[in-house]
């Protein structure tokens, strides 16, 4: 396209104004004139199109001036540019647009035009007016954007491409690369412009470079395009093979020569990766053929049987060829086509199946039980199944054993707790009229007028000892069952540890005195609050305490201590028992916790029990999450026991702690309660079949003031309870005729009946009731269990401590 006309200085106007209007018409450029003051004479159609104006707005009122018709801005800073007409007006030269300018029209249409202006002279040479012709230069302007863009686009795409891209010029020099390209080539600098040949040498040995620049240089004279599938070449700068494939194709220049273009892709981890799947492909054909499980690749739609490896035609005894198409149930799997399909089934819907027992019968009709375990997965485009079959007919044999064993084992132990339990009841009930006798011996020489005769108090106390050395070993014996078998229930509460060392002293300080110890206490001054059951945590104390005064000789040294350790952020407390008596061999110190475990235990040394006392403490500690430990220089150099317990964050003394349950297992003799309560009125029913425990249990109760009577079966003592109806019963669980679960429950069923509690008659339904305790040689949970549900109100162990009893008697709000 030209370039609008240049106007040179006019002469005197023509006259003849049509051709004037004629000749603006077919002008394809805009005019605009003005007079010597810039108003807008004349337009012709082009300009009024292009400014929006007509002659008609231009000539309303007085005229309208050359720059509200002819509006311009630069088109890159959009600011407004001196209009050319003002310009040719004031300096009377023909002005010519610089650069590209926008045409703002009158209704907001933007154009990019370009132009010039001159001034018009009349005759005598002045100027007169000015004479402004431009045109719309879009078009242009969209041709020059598109083919920058065009440019840009293939720049991006060159340097970005995937795909690695570079372009050598005529005269065999890099003229133009990609960004994937810059990467292989290195650290090579300088590279465009440079002669490409050089730049081959420098990557690969001479042989390979000329190789690549003959391929080049063909491509470049003849125009015949080359390929080629994966170059594979040592590097000489990186010292490594890479491997490409690569394609020449001849282009044409901008400048119209030609040039080649190469490109290429970088395949050295596909190459990699092809090598990895043959050496794997290898490795898993021989693994596939020496595994030592079965082996089938089955065809994930139809179930049939594309592979089998050696092991699988062993245990079946088929070739390996005779697999091939046919289905599991078909070479001796599944019981049937239908089970066959039926587990085909699950296995596409969820990708896998296992069955751990699965029978499979070999050619030679055998049974083998296999384990049979299948997945599916991707093998190339297609799905396969592959089942691993394991023969575990050994393994089978042996668990079935195991298992035989496990239950012969489980039998024994629960008849070796049954037996446990029945030799506790059998052991209690002759022990229980021996302490009740003793109680009456001791009842007898406090009574009014009493004489006391020394050999028979020394008999007196002989028999209690030694019961209360009977009772507890009885104890230990139905103890340790229930903590090793996991039956123990702690009753968790806080517990100062300061008050558990001074009961559990207490509870041992008879055996101190017999054999005339020295115990030494010493507590730290502010309590160790730990979360415990009080009942274990003395019974621990109790065993570890009877361990050092059985095993110091008499006269010895026991030193019990409690102390606060911490430890990062936990505190824990510290109980320890040491004493100056026989000692511990090392041999023996990694074995003391074990169950029947004692030192020497020839007959000048024998202190008697079971060795069942530290390994019942070992095991209460640990369900208390804690930890004891014993250490010793050696025999005759004493032991120490220590005891660790964590403590509660908050060591500051709980309020209204309560106070649990005491179930009374084994009470040591003592003076009769302060729970007795001395009333007459206060009527017990002794219910019994062992006729020395009434006679005697009887007795005690008539002298301290209860109104007793007694039957030896079950049904006699419910006879008399619906009778007499007695405040409280104390009932045997192994009755004649009636057991005791049994009889209580008949008795809370008769509650609705009227009975005297502590000399009151109670109405039918009233608040009061019989106060129902079992009084029994099971000691078991389970025991304890069936009593709370028979409807007793409390639970005591023969042989009874008296005073216990009498507090238990004394207290009716209490529960098992």
């Amino acid at each position: 396209m030209s370039s609008p006309h240049h106007i040179q200085a006019s002469t005197p106007a023509v006259d003849s104004t049509d051709w004037l209007r004629v000749t603006l018409a077919s002008i394809g450029d805009g005019v605009i004139t003005t007079d010597l003051s810039g108003r807008v004479t004349v337009m012709n159609p082009v300009a009024m199109v292009l400014t929006g104006w007509t002659l008609e707005d231009v000539a309303a009122g007085s005229g309208t001036g050359i720059q509200a018709v002819f509006n311009v801005v630069s088109q890159e800073s959009r600011a407004g540019v001196e209009n050319p007409v003002l310009r040719a007006l004031r300096d009377g030269v023909s002005i010519e647009m610089a650069g590209q300018a926008v045409l703002i029209a009158r209704g907001g249409t933007e154009t990019a035009i370009t132009g010039n202006a001159a001034p018009i002279r009349d005759a005598k040479g002045d100027i007169a007016g000015a004479v402004l012709v431009f045109r719309d230069v879009s078009g242009q302007k969209q041709a020059r954007d598109a083919l920058r863009e065009s440019r840009a686009r293939f720049d991006t795409l060159f340097d970005t491409s995937p795909v690695g891209m570079y372009a050598l010029d005529a005269q065999f020099r890099l003229w133009k690369m990609s960004s994937k390209t810059r990467a292989v080539f290195g650290d090579i600098k300088d590279l465009i412009g440079r002669d490409f040949a050089e730049v081959l040498h420098i990557l690969w040995t001479p042989e390979v470079a000329q190789e690549i620049a003959a391929r080049f240089r063909h491509t470049l004279a003849t125009g015949e395009p080359y390929k080629y599938t994966e170059l594979s070449e040592i590097r000489k700068d990186r010292d490594v093979r890479e491997h490409y494939d690569w394609e020449l194709h001849r282009i044409e220049l901008p400048d119209g020569q030609h040039g080649v273009v190469c490109y290429f892709l970088d395949v050295s981890a596909r190459v990699l990766a092809q090598q990895a799947v043959r050496e794997s492909e290898t490795r898993y054909r021989r693994l596939f053929e020496a595994a030592k499980d079965g082996i089938l690749i089955l065809d994930a739609q139809t179930g049939k049987i594309t592979a089998a490896n050696a092991f699988m035609c062993n245990l079946t005894g088929m070739q390996a060829h005779e697999f091939l198409g046919k289905e599991l149930y078909e070479i001796g799997m599944f019981k049937d086509i239908e089970e066959n399909k039926a587990a085909f089934r699950d296995l596409q819907t969820s990708g896998y199946f296992r069955h751990d027992h699965l029978p499979l019968h070999n050619r030679v009709d055998d049974e083998v039980e296999v384990e049979f375990v299948a997945n599916m997965y991707a093998e190339g485009d297609r799905m396969v199944a592959q089942c691993n079959i394991r023969d575990i007919s050994e393994r089978s044999r042996l668990e079935k054993a195991l298992a035989a064993q496990a239950e012969a084992l489980a039998v024994q132990a629960r008849s070796k707790d049954d037996f446990l339990a029945m030799l506790s009841h059998e052991l209690r009930n002759p022990l229980a009229p021996i302490r009740a006798a003793a109680h009456m011996m001791r009842l007898q020489e406090k009574g009014p007028g009493a004489a006391v005769n020394p050999v028979l108090q020394h008999a007196r106390e002989v028999i209690e000892r030694q019961v209360a050395n009977l009772t507890r070993m009885v104890s230990d014996l139905s103890e340790v069952s229930r903590v090793i078998s996991g039956r123990v229930r702690l009753e968790m509460q806080p517990v100062d540890l300061k008050r558990a060392v001074g009961h559990a002293i207490q509870t041992v300080s008879p055996l101190f005195d017999q054999r005339k110890h020295a115990v030494q206490v010493s507590l730290c001054a502010q309590p160790l609050w730990a979360l415990a059951d009080p009942v274990r945590l003395e019974e621990i104390l109790v065993n570890v305490l009877n361990n050092a005064a059985k095993y110091t000789p008499d006269g010895g040294r026991v030193e019990v201590s409690c102390e606060h350790l911490t430890e990062g952020d936990r505190a824990f407390g510290l109980l320890r028992v040491k004493d100056n008596g026989v000692g511990i061999e090392e041999s023996l110190l990694p074995r003391v916790f074990d169950l029947f475990t004692q030192a020497d235990r020839s007959l000048a040394r024998s202190s008697g029990g079971l060795g069942i006392g530290l390994s019942l403490a070992r095991r209460l500690v640990a369900l208390h999450d804690g930890s004891i430990s014993a250490r010793s220089d050696g025999p005759g150099k004493g032991s120490e026991f220590t005891i660790k317990l964590p403590l509660m964050v908050s060591q500051t003394d709980p309020d209204g702690v309560p106070s649990p349950l005491m179930i009374t297992i084994d009470g040591a003799i003592g003076e009769p309660g302060t729970g007795n309560p001395k009333a007459p009125a206060v009527r017990v029913l002794v219910v019994d079949d062992n006729v020395d425990l009434v006679t005697m249990l009887c007795g005690a109760l008539r002298h301290s003031g209860y109104v007793v009577q007694s039957a030896y079966n079950g049904p006699d003592g419910l006879s008399i309870a619906q009778l007499w109806q007695p405040d409280v019963a104390l009932l045997d669980i192994g009755l004649p005729g009636l057991d005791g679960y049994e009889l209580a429950r008949r008795l809370r069923a008769s509650e609705s009946l009227p009975a005297k509690v502590h000399g009151q008659t109670r109405k039918a339904g009233g608040a009061a009731r019989m106060i129902l305790i079992s009084v029994t040689g099971y000691g078991r949970d389970e025991d304890i269990i069936r009593a709370r549900e028979a409807g007793f109100d409390g639970h005591m162990v023969k042989p009874c401590d008296f005073s216990k009893l009498e507090d238990m008697m004394a207290a009716p709000s209490f529960r098992i």
